[in-house]
């Protein structure tokens, strides 16, 4: 008899709760079934209890090995087993109950990968569910089109799904045995590569439990933001080769969304594993805000870039112009300042003069709604003052720390500031600071804003405003 499904179980000191899995596997196997328990050498009574087991089921296959991780067993298993189809349950966890009687109907269309939903049993005692509609594609650019602009296609974990098992042998494809995480990630990346027809099913197929506080969620991960960098990377380059029928502003939004993703997902840990802060909030910090800026560089006008709370911006521009004797002034924002019924420009015009700048070295622009306009506005008064030097203007923009790198970005694409020197100056808000930003709710959402708006406006500089 032909088996249809092979069950991979790696197993790793899971006394307590093998038998559990084991069994939720059994209850319902149907007949053209195995499982193939591979115990990465077990130093509890994993071993005792995998023998017993055995001893009472004729579908599951007992190997055992040294230990080298979870992805050296699974890779192991894939190797033994016999099936059409393969798929993974981890061992501390369950299949749900009815998914062989529900899903084995599905495998009469002889698909290559088939995405199942998921239950996540919290301690608490919560249930969560992550669930996909019941969808054929008929080639991976159709599904890689699906998730670009959907991105809730379930396709992270392997336990939620089924491969074909001579697709996996025929392209070599396997776990990455030196991985700390993401491994599962990059098998599926993989595996889209050289499928075709996939289903998305609503079909529950796996129940993860949350058993201890232990997890990857908590457990210190050195390089955690390098190695979401290179998932990130690996994530983007699938699917938008695979894409063919998305547009440019959907390929960058997808971008831009799981950048967003990949950044929460580290800074969300820095509350309790104050190490993966020290380690990796310098990377963080110098994605979200560029740089390194040289703050030391002479200027001969500083152009201030207005926002509704643009005070911080304004301090920043004077303490940078008592360096540097003789600079002039743009402030530039057509925006109701915060609070007043004056403009930024005006704000910021009338905080300069308080503090002793002479206002003929101030020009002031009035009209600017967006960063665009600041520096296309401010395009006439610096043109008038070049005439007054012989070589090309060094001119200080200064904004919002986290603003930099679209400013830089929208500049670099206006012709004529090409003729200048332009050198950035970040500043910093209350809620803004590099040391403080993500632990605070407003940095945190503006942030996290502006990263998304940086990505989304490559190409289209002057399509969205601030």
């Amino acid at each position: 008899m032909q088996v249809l499904l092979s069950v991979i179980v790696p197993t790793f000191n899971c006394g307590d709760y093998i038998e559990e899995c084991i069994h939720s596997i059994t209850n319902r196997l149907p007949e053209q079934c195995e499982i193939i328990a591979v115990d990465d050498g077990s130093t509890d009574d994993t071993r005792d209890k995998l023998r017993s087991l055995f001893a009472h089921c004729d579908k599951l296959h007992v190997y055992h090995r040294e230990h080298g991780g979870p992805s050296r067993a699974r890779n192991e298993g894939i190797m033994v087993a016999k099936g059409k189809y393969v798929t993974f349950v981890d061992c501390d966890d369950r299949m749900h109950d009815s998914f062989f009687e529900k899903a084995f109907p599905l495998l009469e269309k002889d698909l290559d990968y088939y995405i199942f939903g998921m239950e996540r049993h919290l301690q608490n005692g919560d249930t969560a569910y992550w669930t996909v509609e019941d969808h054929l594609y008929p080639n991976a650019s159709s599904f890689a089109d699906d998730y670009i602009r959907r991105r809730r296609l379930l396709i992270y974990s392997s336990c939620n799904k089924l491969y074909k098992r001579h697709l996996l042998i025929d392209h070599d494809i396997r776990y990455d045995e030196s991985c700390t995480f993401g491994e599962d990630r990059l098998f599926n990346y993989a595996y889209l590569n050289v499928c075709q027809t996939i289903m998305t099913s609503s079909i529950v197929k796996h129940i993860y439990l949350q058993r201890s506080l232990t997890s990857l969620s908590t457990r210190y991960v050195p390089r955690f933001f390098e190695r979401s960098m290179e998932l990130h990377e690996a994530k983007t380059a699938c699917f938008l080769s695979l894409s063919k029928g998305t547009t440019e502003k959907e390929r960058a939004a997808f971008v831009a969304y799981d950048l967003s993703r990949e950044v929460e997902n580290t800074i969300d840990r820095f509350p309790y594993r104050p190490e993966e802060k020290t380690e990796n909030l310098s990377s963080v910090n110098r994605l979200v805000f560029g740089g390194p800026w040289d703050e030391d560089a002479a200027v001969d006008l500083l152009l201030v870039l207005g926002s509704r709370n643009c005070g911080y911006k304004i301090e920043k521009a004077l303490e940078i112009g008592r360096r540097n004797p003789g600079a002039r002034y743009i402030v530039s924002g057509g925006n109701p300042y915060i609070g007043t019924e004056a403009t930024e420009a005006e704000f910021m015009l009338e905080y300069l003069v308080k503090n002793g700048v002479d206002s003929a070295d101030i020009s002031i622009e009035n009209q600017a709604l967006c960063t665009v306009d600041n520096l296309t506005n401010s395009l006439v008064f610096i043109e008038e003052l070049q005439k007054e030097y012989a070589r090309p203007l060094r001119i200080g923009i200064v904004t919002g720390g986290f603003h930099i790198p679209r400013t830089k970005q929208i500049a670099e694409s206006i012709e004529a500031y090409r003729r200048f020197s332009l050198h950035y100056f970040p500043a910093y808000g209350s809620h803004t600071k590099p040391d403080n930003w993500f632990a605070d709710p407003i940095g945190r959402k503006v942030i996290l804003a502006e990263m998304k708006k940086n990505m989304l406006t490559m190409g289209h500089e002057d399509e969205l405003p601030d």
